[in-house]
């Protein structure tokens, strides 16, 4: 499997929060993976993550892009070493990294029902499973974050920091010094977005404004995954709206906003 980095996969889920389905389950994750209009929880897990370079082995259940059925990547991850099973009531809980895929089992029958991701470590403290998250669940039906679950039904938990994610962090943004607001330049005429990826001097001038307000970001050209995950983070900051697009209002806010 080829290593991807975490943060970005993470930049991509959590601008997934706040998606509602639409009637029969539609949604773009099964449809993507072609599996039709179904449950969409664990192919929404897998899927995120081959949009930032996994490609998941060929004896998948819909290789390059994972998995449509909870039980399939569940024996999948048992074949090769990349599942822990969960113990809590002996006293063993399976202990989640940031990026691990949580298997459950509504109907204690052994069998995986619902995958969720891992936002964040857990040991399995009071029982409980915390900063979950999910797809195809919540109230509206859709992806919501910030998800606890008793661990009763943990079924166990899949490894993804040990299958997929490598253990150099992506360049993370981090509060800079306070930015001097000024005039911004012309809007250059098209949104930078991902994926795919975006090429051009508008990206650099953008990233270059990034960098100078105290963001960690390498003025290459390119708008992918690192430069979205930025932007998002930015926009959150700037109380903008959260799409992880340049548009005109980011854009402008980049220079203006203090």
């Amino acid at each position: 499997m080829s290593p991807v980095l975490w943060p970005d996969v993470r930049a991509e889920h959590l601008h997934n929060v706040g998606f509602v389905e639409g009637p029969d389950n539609h949604n773009p994750w099964t449809e993507e993976m072609g599996c039709g209009d179904v449950s969409y929880c664990v192919a929404a897990a897998t899927i995120v993550p081959f949009h930032h370079g996994l490609a998941w082995p060929a004896d998948t259940q819909f290789p390059p892009k994972g998995f449509g059925y909870c039980p399939y990547l569940w024996n999948w991850a048992c074949k090769h070493g990349f599942a822990e099973p969960d113990h809590t009531s002996e006293g063993k809980p399976a202990v989640a990294h940031e990026g691990d895929i949580y298997l459950w089992d509504w109907n204690f029958d052994g069998i995986a029902d619902h995958a969720e991701t891992a936002m964040a470590d857990d040991a399995g403290s009071n029982g409980l499973a915390a900063n979950i998250l999910g797809y195809n669940t919540g109230t509206p039906e859709g992806c919501h974050s910030g998800i606890i679950r008793p661990r009763k039904y943990l079924l166990g938990v899949v490894h993804m920091c040990r299958a997929a994610y490598t253990s150099n962090p992506a360049p993370t943004p981090a509060p800079g010094p306070p930015s001097v607001p000024q005039a911004a330049p012309p809007w250059p005429g098209r949104v930078l977005t991902y994926p795919p990826v975006m090429t051009g001097g508008d990206v650099s001038t953008w990233q270059q404004r990034m960098k100078d307000r105290g963001w960690v970001v390498q003025v290459d050209a390119q708008y992918g995954p690192v430069s979205k995950g930025i932007c998002i983070r930015f926009q959150q900051e700037a109380h903008l709206g959260i799409d992880g697009e340049v548009g005109p209002q980011t854009w402008a806010a980049t220079w203006t906003s203090g």
